[in-house]
């Protein structure tokens, strides 16, 4: 299932060498991309609750998945931040500040 949502949104994870930045071959992919954006600007700046109602409405998207795991953290609820890293098929870095991951998100997104 990860492997599906990963190749049909044709995202490359940041950390994987050799491979070509984010593609988006569908029409509706740049707009999600703009709500991605939208999310982790608000999530940077504090609004998690924003940030999730963003990412709740796109989350078929691997990204929207990945931003979800992150601000999960942010209102303190661990257990289902676990659930929404294993969806997306990352691994929780307990000890990665949010930030710095949220600026890697912004890096897959192109920004």
């Amino acid at each position: 299932e990860t492997l599906r949502r990963l190749t049909t949104t044709r995202f490359f994870p940041p950390w994987a060498t050799g491979n070509p930045a984010p593609v988006f071959g569908g029409a509706a992919m740049p707009e999600t991309n703009s709500h991605m954006m939208e999310a982790v600007d608000l999530a940077l700046g504090g609004d998690w609750e924003a940030a999730h109602r963003i990412v709740q409405e796109h989350e078929d998207d691997a990204i929207a998945d990945w931003i979800h795991a992150v601000v999960h953290p942010m209102e303190g609820d661990r257990e289902n931040a676990s659930y929404w890293y294993q969806r997306c098929g990352r691994p929780l870095r307990e000890d990665l500040p949010t930030s710095a991951e949220l600026q890697e998100i912004r890096t897959a997104l192109g920004g």
